[in-house]
């Protein structure tokens, strides 16, 4: 123990927690994994009615879909790159140290796999971004110049999931997030409002076909965020289920105090997910 002494006050710091209060904090964690999941108004059961309830709306139109599918990627590609510009801007400002954090390889290997697991997703979001892009540009050259743009942005986050998953950063990189970046990401977000005022402001545009490849568009960015959604669902019922499969381990193999709190530091590592969604 360690007694810090206060004038009147003794204050008695625990070093070492028992099993039972360990047994018990397990069981604090799962209620408060749980709390989160009910606390965002979200489950796997409404998200996956709401994906359902979209595609349905879609259904009917497949065949107009596929008669003009150059055009209804473009307003998925165009859609898709406001939401990520102004996503864009609030990383900056919040979570973009901690994105490249995730990135960097002396991170990933030092901490935990769900880093592994996280760098793959970011790596597979961006070239899907990057690809779509460049394939949108073939068809719309008119729109070269917010494309091109968003083909660099997409193309630098590929480049550096991959660069620093090779070589980590030197000790001596500045980790914080550099100011002008903030300025940059409200540039995207101005530069991707851009197209919508060439597409939408012709002259012979707002026809029902138009506007309905317009909504599905709309629609399917909708459903890739709530598939992502999901993946925030699933990540947290891991994080319970690693928590029940420890509570097992601990009454059939009467786990010691030491052991407990060694495998409880991987919860945390694990928990690293949320901090990157």
């Amino acid at each position: 123990m360690i007694f810090i002494a206060n004038k009147k006050k003794v204050i008695t710091v625990r070093e070492n927690f028992s099993q039972k209060e360990l047994f018990d904090h397990i069981g604090k964690l799962q209620d408060r994994e749980r709390q989160k999941i009910t606390s965002m108004g979200l489950s796997n059961w409404v998200l996956f009615a709401t994906i359902g309830a979209l595609g349905y709306f879609i259904f009917p139109g497949i065949s107009l879909i596929r008669d003009n599918f150059p055009y209804t990627l473009l307003c998925y590609v165009l859609f898709m790159n406001l939401v990520v510009a102004v996503f864009d801007v609030f990383n900056s400002r919040f979570r973009q140290q901690k994105i490249v954090n995730f990135r960097d390889k002396s991170t990933i290997l030092a901490l935990h796999d769900s880093k592994l697991i996280l760098r793959d997703f970011e790596f597979l979001q961006g070239a899907i971004s990057l690809i779509l892009n460049i394939v949108v540009l073939c068809y719309y050259p008119q729109c070269w110049l917010v494309l091109v743009i968003f083909i660099h942005r997409y193309f630098g986050t590929v480049y550096s999931v991959i660069y620093l998953s090779i070589k980590p950063l030197p000790e001596h990189f500045n980790r914080k997030p550099k100011r002008q970046y903030s300025g940059y990401s409200t540039f995207l977000v101005i530069i991707s409002v851009l197209p919508f005022l060439f597409v939408f402001g012709q002259d012979n545009y707002f026809t029902d076909e138009n506007l309905k490849l317009s909504l599905y568009g709309l629609i399917l960015v909708l459903i890739t965020m709530m598939f992502q959604m999901l993946f925030v669902i699933f990540s947290k019922r891991m994080k319970i289920g690693w928590l029940e499969s420890l509570e097992k381990e601990i009454i059939l193999n009467n786990l010691p105090a030491t052991s407990i709190h060694a495998k409880l530091k991987d919860y945390y590592k694990f928990s690293q997910i949320d901090d990157y969604f």
